[in-house]
């Protein structure tokens, strides 16, 4: 069995099936030669060639962009695969992928897109059941493209179509990417829609690129909306941009249990960052780690991290996935450094073998951006990280002088539609945050 690969609505190659639970990728030669071998095509992990990838390889690149944890057991057992077939689960979600990529069955063109009268749009009933934090059910055989899409990560989340022009919500189809990822509450962790939503505001204040995010509701339902950074164009009629994480790039399989972490260590990424040419985009993800470490973000900051295929190139994409997760019991695992010591360390602003990182970037500071396309949340000044990587603070897992500054951040945030809902997350954060590093509140 196999499966066609498109990307940006061209057949470049094939997904192989070789065994259980195995499978190999193959470009066509008509990709290859137009594009030249050894240039970048669907992943830099992948680059192209006329001699079929390994499994090990490909499945880096395929798990990048299938669900994980207990929400992939969920969505296998309603299919009826097992967890671990990602050729199967590919093949029955993967005809809207995180970006350009659609995988169909052998033969199978990709669809034009539906009419306005033959799109789904969702009622108000199945809208609030799926935005329950666990739906007593994914798929409908009712409605065939119910759930047919795949997003990566462990969490409950959705990839719809919003229409503006009618306000209304609809499933991806075949011809139809989705344009919107929404995101409901998680049981067990309260209120992590506004923590999400403070953290990104608070990263985009300081000047970072983030993706463009806001809280909505439906009844008494909050959920995120993020506006998908690889899609261009809104409603029904848009189209797929290209894009892949950090760890698809470098070829490293999420949860494989073979590395540190599974993710991408800040060293990795940066060397890819200097590789593809973005080398100045190094101080951007330098910011984002501390940021990480002020607001108590233990997620690797590498998993949150992608690259967005543009016509100059590949450049790095907004950061997406800011939460506070410390509030929720979250553990870090270690003190984000550019690689794992023994080896001698480097940073973005500073080469020399053995400077930490940390000391490199007390000279750095964070400006302020204006985002003419939102209301800013509230009003910036530069601030100086110092003392970063103290022993004091390498024990609590963070940066003293930047979770004091962003606490004191958080405590202006100014009146929005959820003015209560984030600023009661934001300031359970901070507190919680300036309590473990024995800070003043």
């Amino acid at each position: 069995m196999s499966l066609d690969v498109y990307l940006r609505g061209k057949r470049v190659g094939g997904l192989f099936q070789s065994g259980e639970h195995n499978y190999s990728f193959a470009y066509t030669p008509e990709a290859v030669e137009e594009g030249g071998a050894g240039e970048v095509l669907l992943s830099h992990s992948l680059p192209l060639r006329a001699e079929p990838f390994g499994p090990d390889v490909t499945r880096s690149y395929i798990e990048g962009l299938l669900p994980q944890g207990e929400h992939r057991v969920a969505i296998a057992a309603e299919l009826g695969l097992d967890p671990d077939d990602g050729f199967g689960l590919i093949a029955a979600l993967g005809r809207d992928c995180l970006g350009a990529v659609v995988f169909t069955e052998q033969g199978e063109e990709p669809a034009p897109p539906p009419s306005r009268e033959a799109i789904e749009w969702l009622s108000e009933e199945e809208f609030s059941e799926v935005l329950t934090p666990q739906p007593k059910r994914l798929f409908d055989p009712e409605h065939e493209h119910r759930m047919r899409f795949t997003l990566p990560g462990e969490r409950h989340k959705l990839a719809l179509v919003f229409d503006p022009e009618t306000n209304y919500w609809a499933w991806p189809q075949p011809g139809m990417p989705s344009t919107h990822i929404v995101k409901p509450e998680i049981a067990g962790k309260p209120g992590i829609v506004t923590n999400e939503m403070a953290c990104t505001l608070a990263y985009r204040d300081l000047g970072l690129p983030v993706a463009h995010t806001m809280v909505a509701h439906h009844g008494e339902r909050l959920f995120l909306v993020s506006k998908r950074f690889d899609r261009w164009g809104d409603g029904p009629g848009a189209e797929r941009l290209h894009q892949e994480s950090f760890a698809q790039a470098l070829g490293i399989t999420p949860n494989s249990g073979e590395r540190c972490g599974e993710t991408p260590d800040l060293r990795e990424a940066c060397g890819l960052l200097r590789a593809i040419g973005e080398g100045e985009a190094r101080h951007a993800l330098a910011k984002a780690v501390f940021c990480d470490l002020g607001v108590g973000d233990c997620t690797a900051r590498a998993a949150n991290a992608a690259l967005l295929f543009v016509d100059e190139g590949p450049i790095l994409a907004p950061f997406f996935g800011n939460v506070a997760t410390e509030v929720y019991g979250a553990k870090r695992r270690r003190v984000p450094v550019l690689g794992a010591p023994p080896a001698p360390l480097a940073s973005p602003q500073c080469n020399t073998p053995g400077r930490g990182y940390g000391r490199a970037l007390r000279r750095t500071r964070i400006s302020p951006v204006t985002d003419n396309s939102a209301t800013p949340v509230c009003r910036a000044r530069s601030i100086t990280i110092g003392h970063s990587f103290s022993t004091r603070a390498r024990a609590a897992g963070g940066s003293i002088r930047i979770a004091a500054s962003l606490a004191r951040r958080y405590a202006v945030l100014r009146d929005s539609s959820s003015a209560s809902g984030i600023r009661a997350a934001v300031s359970l954060a901070a507190a919680t945050r300036a309590r473990q590093m024995m800070l003043p509140s």
